[in-house]
């Protein structure tokens, strides 16, 4: 996930992004979120940001013609963006956070009621993070197919870490993440959230 300023804006580093307008893919989602949690880790003040949801196909229109001053997107946009012109001011990657993108929960009731089906599925997942292992190209393949990225954007993004249990620190970073947006609303133990196989 990178910070892509505007070159007119003279944005030159995160601190320049305090209240100015950011375009998101949506309102309250991850790239907000996200973005918003890991400047207040940098001290930026991220009150006066002004949020603003557009579809990710309008991102780099909307930065050229100053609708937004920056905008939050993943690869392959930012690549697409400093051909423009456009800066990018943080590679949230940067800052070591190690966040979780995706994961597989449920209620333990539905886990234990539903065992052979949980276990299936995770022995799937693993095949596959195994084959990727082994063979890294099929992701960039895969992202060719069915992202349509060009050989040259699909060989430039970074395929992701696939882990088999998350780690305290990643959940204890992803609920710090859904209690900024409001989608928890009370303490929460990562410890509480992992479950012994």
């Amino acid at each position: 996930m990178f910070l892509v300023a505007g070159g007119g804006t003279g944005i030159t580093g995160p601190a320049g992004l305090a209240g100015r307008r950011i375009g998101v893919s949506t309102r309250r989602g991850y790239l907000q979120v996200g973005s918003d949690a890991l400047l207040r880790r940098l001290g930026v003040d991220t009150d006066g940001i002004e949020w603003v949801p557009m579809e990710p196909g309008r991102m780099r229109g909307n930065l050229s013609a100053g609708v937004v001053d920056a905008v939050a997107a993943p690869l392959p946009l930012p690549l697409l963006l400093e051909r423009d012109g456009a800066r990018v001011v943080l590679n949230l990657a940067e800052l070591r956070a190690s966040t979780l993108d995706v994961f597989v929960a449920g209620r333990a009731d539905w886990i234990a009621d539903n065992r052979g089906l949980t276990e299936s599925f995770r022995a799937a997942l693993h095949d596959g993070i195994r084959l990727l292992g082994r063979e890294p190209e099929l992701a960039v393949r895969a992202q060719e197919r069915f992202a349509r990225l060009s050989p040259e954007l699909s060989a430039a993004v970074t395929v992701g870490t696939y882990i088999e249990t998350p780690a305290p620190d990643q959940l204890d970073f992803w609920i710090e993440l859904m209690g900024s947006a409001h989608l928890i609303d009370h303490p929460i133990a990562a410890e509480s959230l992992l479950v012994a196989r």
